[in-house]
């Protein structure tokens, strides 16, 4: 090796000696952003740059972690509940052929339904509507559908429930060892005196209802409740839903 090279590996040796005893050695690490990405810092006797003597374009800005999307807002709807079910004496008008709370005349299976404020939202259960399907016992033979089911002190097969307030649905009329259901066919105004309420008669001792309620403008709120209505040995009614 010539003198130069000599000299030149020496003082070589002693800068790196000099730079291991005051730590003044720049090294490049990956400091790690967000979970899954790194950003390159430059560090100075082993801490990260601040400023003093480097320059700021040593720093890479940081990556940002992309925004959660926006839950999409959920619209208020009608909070229908069935609040109980029971057998009670019910009246007739007659001249008005609607169905009445008062009158104490006609044993009747009733479910009460209750438009329960949900939360702070309070929206009513506009066209309310009540379809009935009738099975057996087991629940498989059907035996009867009404469509349109009635509504005490309702003239209409449809009507609007503020919230906080009840709708009582006529279930059935237990009469002479059968259940008699009643169909409302009036749906408007204009036609109060032709489109009357119908009964059909159903023989059994036992009943399996589903009632489907719906709600709404395009009837878009539906809720589904389960009864059972038992003739012998007593007449009873019960909302299987609830166990009540």
């Amino acid at each position: 090796m010539t003198l130069r090279g000599i000299l030149h590996a020496i003082l070589h040796h002693e800068n790196r000696a000099n730079m291991l005893a005051t730590g003044t050695g720049i090294s490049i690490l990956n400091v790690p952003v967000v979970a899954g990405s790194y950003n390159t810092v430059t560090v100075v006797s082993g801490r990260p740059a601040t400023g003093d003597g480097m320059s700021s374009s040593t720093l890479l800005p940081p990556l940002l972690a992309p925004k959660a999307p926006k839950p999409a807002e959920v619209s208020p709807q009608p909070n229908l509940v069935c609040y109980s079910a029971l057998i009670s004496r019910i009246g007739y008008d007659g001249d008005r052929d609607i169905f009445k709370r008062d009158g104490q005349v006609l044993p009747a299976a009733v479910a009460v339904f209750h438009n329960d404020p949900n939360l702070s939202k309070r929206v009513a259960a506009d066209k309310l509507m009540a379809e009935i399907r009738y099975y057996d016992r087991d629940g498989i033979e059907e035996l009867a559908c009404v469509p349109s089911g009635c509504w005490l002190d309702e003239a209409h097969a449809g009507f609007s429930v503020d919230p906080a307030q009840s709708a009582r649905l006529l279930l059935g009329l237990p009469m002479d060892g059968g259940l008699v259901v009643v169909i409302n066919h009036r749906f408007e105004s204009q036609r109060y005196s032709e489109d009357v309420t119908t009964t059909q008669r159903l023989q059994g001792k036992c009943f399996d209802l589903k009632v489907t309620l719906s709600a709404g403008k395009h009837a878009e709120f539906v809720y589904v409740f389960k009864f059972r209505i038992d003739l012998e040995p007593r007449v009873k009614v019960r909302c299987l839903n609830l166990g009540l």
